[in-house]
């Protein structure tokens, strides 16, 4: 199997969960874990041409398929949009939440995160009492995010 199905299946498979645990009433944590997975292959897989190779081992690819996506017709027209200057503004509207899934990665430096218990002020923090405010799944801005991953999932 080529490297960008999958990536591609695998987002997909990731999403469809996602979509599983967003009505339920379960800790954040977990439906952001699902997200930041999402997000992840659904980049690698848009990133990686066709019969490319693995993409690299690193969690940061949303942020740069997000700036890429803006150029991309298909996934405008995909968005509902047909002027590309709205659908710029449209992009450029989501990436602070784009950067905030992107860091969700525990990757890095010592940060909250929605799959691992991390160390700060003195304190072992655990995701499942994070509030993680900037990623609320009703907020319109998250609201608008899962339409742009809907709409490139559409368009595979």
């Amino acid at each position: 199997m080529p490297w960008r199905t999958a990536y591609l299946r695998q987002a997909r498979s990731d999403y469809e969960m996602l979509l599983f645990l967003l009505p339920r009433e379960i800790p954040l944590c977990h439906k952001l874990h699902y997200l930041q997975m999402t997000t992840e292959k659904l980049a690698k897989g848009f990133l990686t041409p066709p019969g490319g190779s693995e993409y690299a081992h690193t969690h940061n690819a949303f942020l740069k398929f997000v700036r890429v996506a803006q150029l991309q017709p298909e996934i405008r027209a995909a968005c509902g949009f047909k002027d590309g200057r709205q659908f710029r503004a449209f992009i450029d509207s989501l990436l602070p939440v784009v950067a905030a899934i992107e860091d969700l990665s525990p990757e890095g430096d010592v940060h909250p995160n929605p799959e691992y218990p991390w160390f700060a002020n003195l304190q072992v923090h655990s995701p499942l009492d994070h509030p993680f405010l900037e990623l609320n799944p009703s907020s319109p801005r998250m609201i608008k995010l899962l339409q742009f991953i809907n709409a490139c999932f559409s368009i595979l």
